[in-house]
């Protein structure tokens, strides 16, 4: 039996914070259980259980990094207004019907939870007035390269972050 030291209510089953750690080899089923009381309410017993298995939580986390967002002609055109990707965008398709500069800005690579595709899916990138131009805050670079060029129609590339070293790395896409 435990006390809950916010509402001192007594709860019969512990807490989860009692629990051993696991140590185990996880399979999927594994339930992830999350107790919540309600807007409102004061007393724990009478929250709401959610319940996800180890599967699902992974099947959303890869939802959640295919992410997309489509940039299209006029959009982020001058250098002043870069489309920046949150952590969770996870592509971002360049998709415009002429050729015209985009920009990219991303922010530092410690706040991205995915490997960030950019490429232009309109053949539209002609290496003149068609560049996509991704540059990064705070002085990281991408293998070295403050500033990096796609030019090529149909190009692109992942943008791997590495936090713990504030750089990224370049994947082709």
């Amino acid at each position: 039996m435990s006390v809950n030291p916010v509402f001192p209510v007594v709860f019969n089953g512990g807490q989860m914070t009692d629990l051993p750690v696991f140590t185990g080899t996880l399979n999927g089923t594994e339930i992830l259980e999350i107790v919540a009381a309600g807007t409102g309410q004061s007393v724990v017993t009478e929250g709401v259980n959610y319940q996800m298995a180890s599967a699902q939580l992974a099947a959303l986390l890869i939802a959640l990094s295919q992410t997309s967002v489509i940039i299209t002609d006029g959009q982020h055109i001058i250098p002043g207004d870069p489309y920046i990707p949150t952590p969770l965008i996870g592509r971002v398709y360049i998709n415009k019907s002429v050729a015209q500069p985009t920009y990219v800005q991303f922010n530092r690579a410690s706040t991205y939870s995915v490997e960030p595709l950019i490429q232009d899916i309109a053949g539209t990138l002609d290496g003149v007035t068609g560049i996509v131009t991704c540059t990064f805050i705070a002085g990281e670079t991408a293998n070295g390269i403050a500033t990096i060029p796609i030019s090529t129609p149909y190009g692109g590339y992942f943008f791997r972050p590495i936090g713990t070293l504030n750089t990224w790395i370049l994947g082709t896409a």
